[in-house]
């Protein structure tokens, strides 16, 4: 009888795990334990080897859990231990949707047996709870085990990543505790920046979330969009549950911290308390924002799912911080934001002693109206209004009006007072299209009258149709045409009445004009100036001066026609400009006058705003010759070396503006080498070749020479 029994449990064993019939009784049995929360459909295989089910859902207390394309492995061994173990599991899709918040928690599921899941595969998880939704690929489970003792003890460790060609993700997540009290530990890269969360979760009691503690960063914001500044940013988030919500502290820290202009941000920290009760809005209190430079901003908002609203409380803002060209300031004043999903406003006055700064614009949609904009200091101001409309090409127009505006009352510009109107309009895109008008009077530039008018088109890299003037003292200059095609021209003239005006140790008169045509990367031009007396340094005059240049830059060739201290001068020099220093050559020159003199071979020449360097200059002067081995000069030193034979005296004295106190026939031989820093040192020597010398009035010279040696 024994062995009977025996024989028949031995048979019932194979047939319910060696059987697809087995295998749905055993299903069938499962969803009715389970009060019909447990669906099955097409459920294929045996409970001994794998099986393969088309749909699994489980649903119970507004929680619904459905998994699609399901298939694992149930180990027997295991089961008749009272431990369920599924390994391998293949999932395609699973979905859990939660109903939204403010329910009842769902009731801790009473597991008669321990499971395990090994060797877990998900194609895809959809998980929402009420409007919220979120979602993953590829998730890897390496084990999962919920005990019995101690009772719901929970252990798990998975992987999951996301493929996205500039963000991919890649994470790893960890389980402790229990069914009721979870301890999870997320870790992350997105796009190499790495993530770090802690949570402690409650699913079957309130708060469901009991706490999180997360932190992240570096983050570089430049590496996720172009145009974005160059970041190195950190963020922790620290809060504890309330009802279906959060409360805590958020702070952010950026350790690249600078101006604008250098492509950095200029905030330091952002620190701030707040307080969501259900997590579709949250209040922030005690938010303080570091600013570069000192600068901070206090104050308080609501998040909602309209946006943000907030009023802020500027404390000692430097303006140098944002922008480098900035003047140092410490603004104060209030501003107030509401950045709605539909329309968002900025208004505020930042202020200090003698400076004031105010704004009010509006975005709605594509369109941002800057209604009003006033920048005061010094007793003058700047004041506009324009609009921007968002999209590639951004569209744009603006209108200034200027009253005794000094640009370096808020910067690193030129003094002035400046009064009148600029307007413009038109697009920024991958080029800028634009028409800009400007009227400028009665104003005042680098302490001298000053007042420009003109229209002008940009089209990306060419200027159309400009047509503009502009007076600053009594020099005047004008320019009509367009420029920045191979076709265009433009013409343009200089008028300088007084060059003392803008040139140190300079002084005389200069009319110039020409065209310019060609690219910006290799223009062309065409200049003729004519200038009358000049007086330049060292004592050196000319009653008039022509010059003739052609070329571009960085090649072009002039000719110059000079009288300088009663002598007639011919040059024609090549070169080219680089980096604010010419460098070329003096190909030509020639003098007529007391004493001519003629270049008998080209000599290099560099020529920069400060200094002058003469290479080797080999000269007929009169019946002799003159070699000078160098000239260099500049604003703290002069070198100079040299040698002549048959130079006549009455050349060198004319050229010291001694003509009135020495005359004769006398021809000198010599050699030289003079620095004067500023002391004159070095030496001199001369050798009488014939002539005499003779004195005009009695009265000694003093040459300013450590040395002279005379040979007879």
């Amino acid at each position: 009888m024994a062995a009977l029994a025996a024989l028949a449990l031995v048979g019932a064993l194979a047939w319910l795990f060696g059987t697809e019939p087995g295998l749905h009784w055993a299903l069938e049995q499962a969803r009715v334990r389970s009060a019909g929360k447990l669906a099955f459909d097409n459920a294929r295989g045996t409970l001994g080897g794998m099986v393969s089910l088309e749909r699994l859902s489980f649903e119970a207390d507004g929680t619904v859990i459905e998994a699609r394309d399901v298939a694992f492995r149930a180990h027997v061994a295991a089961l008749l231990g009272g431990r369920l173990v599924l390994d391998p599991l293949r999932i395609a899709k699973l979905d859990i949707r939660m109903a939204e918040g403010g329910g009842r928690p769902p009731q801790l599921p009473q597991l008669p047996f321990g499971l395990r899941l090994g060797q877990a595969e998900i194609g895809r998880l959809d998980f929402r709870r009420g409007s919220a939704a979120y979602a993953a690929k590829d998730i890897r489970i390496a084990y999962f085990d919920v005990g019995t003792t101690p009772p719901n003890a929970v252990s798990a460790e998975a992987s999951f990543a996301l493929e996205h060609e500039r963000y991919p993700l890649a994470a790893t997540l960890g389980l402790g505790g229990t069914l009721e009290r979870l301890e999870a530990h997320l870790a992350f890269k997105l796009a190499d920046v790495p993530a770090d969360v802690r949570a402690v979760l409650t699913p079957f009691r309130e708060p469901r979330l009991e706490s999180i503690d997360a932190r992240a960063g570096p983050i570089d914001l430049s590496r996720f969009r172009a145009g974005l500044p160059r970041t190195a940013l950190g963020a922790a988030v620290k809060a504890r549950g309330v009802g279906d919500g959060l409360a805590g502290a958020l702070s952010l820290s950026n350790a690249e911290v600078g101006p604008l202009d250098d492509e950095r941000l200029p905030i330091a920290n952002v620190e701030t308390r707040f307080a969501s009760p259900t997590l579709a809005s949250a209040t922030l209190s005690g938010l303080r924002i570091a600013l570069a430079g000192g600068g901070v901003l206090e104050g308080e908002g609501e998040v909602t799912a309209a946006g943000f609203a907030g009023k802020l409380q500027a404390r000692g803002l430097n303006l140098r911080a944002l922008r480098s060209s900035l003047r140092e300031t410490q603004l104060a004043g209030p501003l107030e934001l509401s950045l709605a999903r539909e329309v968002q406003t900025l208004r505020g006055t930042l202020s200090q002693q003698g400076m004031s700064v105010s704004a009010e614009a509006v975005r709605k949609g594509d369109d941002i109206e800057v209604r009003s904009l006033r920048a005061a200091a010094e007793g003058g101001e700047v004041t506009g209004s324009g609009r921007l409309r968002l999209g590639d090409p951004l569209g744009f127009e603006a209108k200034l009006a200027l009253a005794r505006f000094n640009p370096a009352a808020f910067g690193d510009y030129p003094d002035g007072s400046i009064s009148g109107s600029v307007r413009g309009h038109g697009q920024i895109g991958d080029e800028i299209r634009a028409d800009i008008e400007w009227l400028l009077t009665d104003s005042n530039l680098l302490d001298q009258p000053f007042l420009t008018h003109g229209t002008a088109r940009v089209a990306g890299r060419r200027v159309l149709q400009a047509n503009a003037e502009a007076k600053l003292a009594g020099t005047w200059a004008s320019v009509r045409g367009s420029f920045g095609a191979p076709t265009d021209k433009m013409a343009w003239t200089l008028e300088v009445p007084a060059l003392s005006d803008h040139l140190d140790e300079v002084s005389g008169r200069l009319k110039a004009s020409g065209t310019l045509s060609g690219t910006w990367s290799v223009p062309q031009a065409v200049i003729h100036a004519e200038a009358q007396d000049l007086r330049l340094p060292h004592g050196l005059r000319a009653t008039r001066a022509v010059a003739d240049i052609s070329g571009n830059l960085a090649r072009h060739e002039g000719r110059v026609d000079a009288t300088v201290n009663e002598a007639q001068i011919q040059a024609r020099l090549r070169g080219g400009f680089v980096d604010g220093l010419w460098s070329g050559e003096i190909a030509s020159l020639d003098g007529r006058g007391k004493v001519p003199f003629h270049l008998r071979a080209p000599a290099p020449l560099k020529v920069a705003r400060a200094r002058v360097e003469l290479g080797r200059f080999e000269a007929s002067v009169g019946e002799g010759r003159l070699l000078v081995r160098e000239v260099a000069w500049s604003r703290s030193r002069v070198a100079s070396s040299g040698e002549f034979t048959g130079l006549p005296a009455q050349w060198l004295i004319a050229a010291a503006g001694m003509s009135d106190k020495l005359r004769g026939t006398l021809l000198l031989d010599g050699q030289w080498a003079i620095t004067a820093a500023p002391d004159v040192d070095g030496t001199l020597r001369l050798r009488r070749a014939s002539g005499d010398l003779a004195w005009l009035q009695e009265r000694p010279v003093e040459l300013g020479l450590q040395s002279i040696a005379l040979d007879a």
